[in-house]
């Protein structure tokens, strides 16, 4: 586990410079974020600090392939398809881009990605596999993008996408260590580390959004590494649905109501269950406090522990079961009309 480690100290500081640098600019530039009908801040703020994260991670990724530490289907898949993510979320924090042109250059890192990696012919499910076939190609290159998207829906509140990419990364890397992929786990420390310097910036009250460019990447990131992490049989894919729980039963059943309800599914809102808390008197702190606590305390060792004991599928449904409950919870005390 050196290099994990090794990677995060480095990663760290330098996302620290590069977030401080890239606030300067932004604000110079006059990159703001202004207030409308999906925020939930009052003040004009600059945007487009996920810069520092992208940079961070695809160069990252770009030394770890150089070393041969990660496979050359890891490093393509997240060079060349993150690059692509990155830079359609840059143009949309400087100038606006069109929801069509967005979703139709994820797909299509999705499905470079995808393919780069041996698509996705089966699942392992406990000790047997789900058998896929050629179907498991577009599914995985439309999970692939809705996890793009969904991390993108979710990054609304102060701090808690950073705070994702802090957990998500630091326990898949404890993940891949134990199996023996030491590359990918530091590649892992890496997001981490990127995340941890940008949330010096963006913790409550935040001086610096992250932007579609940090946030669409760290969720097509996330997607990359789960597909990597199910071929390889180090990191299954229940892991990951534990390790992003809350971000993905939030995003997909508020998308899955707004459809139902005939409502633009790409259109601002306020109707995710971390917005309707943070409204209802919670806060920005005490949402992200909340949030650490659960990934922290909770999903993250629960992962670990269901992982030693081979019990992934079961710990996945059994938490997912209670997410989507509390989801229910807070949308009927706080939301529901």
């Amino acid at each position: 586990m050196r290099l994990p480690v090794l990677s995060f100290l480095l990663v760290f500081p330098l996302s620290v410079f590069l977030t401080w640098a890239i606030l300067g600019y932004v604000s110079r530039r006059n990159m703001l974020d202004v207030p409308g009908e999906r925020s939930l801040h009052s003040v004009p703020t600059p945007r487009g600090g996920g810069l520092a994260i992208a940079i961070c991670i695809l160069g990252g990724a770009a030394i770890l392939a150089a070393m041969g530490e990660i496979p050359r289907s890891l490093a393509l898949s997240m060079i060349a398809g993150g690059a692509v993510v990155a830079t359609l979320g840059w143009i949309e924090d400087r100038a606006g881009l069109a929801p069509a042109i967005r979703g139709m250059g994820y797909l299509c890192a999705a499905a470079l990605s995808v393919w780069l990696l041996g698509g996705l012919e089966r699942i392992e499910i406990g000790t047997g596999n789900l058998e896929l076939g050629w179907a498991g190609f577009p599914l995985a290159v439309l999970g692939l993008a809705w996890l793009t998207n969904l991390y993108n829906f979710m990054d609304g509140a102060d701090g808690i996408a950073a705070a994702q990419g802090i957990t998500a990364g630091g326990f898949a890397a404890v993940l891949f260590g134990g199996a023996g992929q030491g590359g990918a786990a530091a590649l892992c420390a890496i997001i981490a580390a990127a995340c941890a310097g940008f949330l010096v910036f963006n913790r409550p009250p935040a001086r610096l959004f992250m932007g579609d460019v940090g946030s669409c990447l760290l969720g097509y990131s996330f997607g990359v590494l789960a597909v990597f992490g199910e071929h390889s049989g180090a990191v299954p894919l229940p892991a990951w649905l534990l390790l992003l729980l809350v971000f993905a039963v939030d995003a997909s059943l508020t998308l899955v109501r707004r459809l139902l309800r005939g409502e633009r599914w790409y259109s601002p809102h306020r109707s995710h269950a971390y917005q309707l808390l943070v409204r209802s008197g919670l806060g920005h702190r005490g949402l992200l406090a909340g949030f650490l606590a659960v990934n922290a305390l909770i999903l993250g060792p629960l992962v670990l522990l269901a992982a030693s004991r081979g019990a992934l599928p079961a710990a996945a449904l059994s938490a997912t079961l209670v997410a989507v409950i509390a989801w229910f919870g807070i949308q009927r005390r706080h939301g529901w009309n």
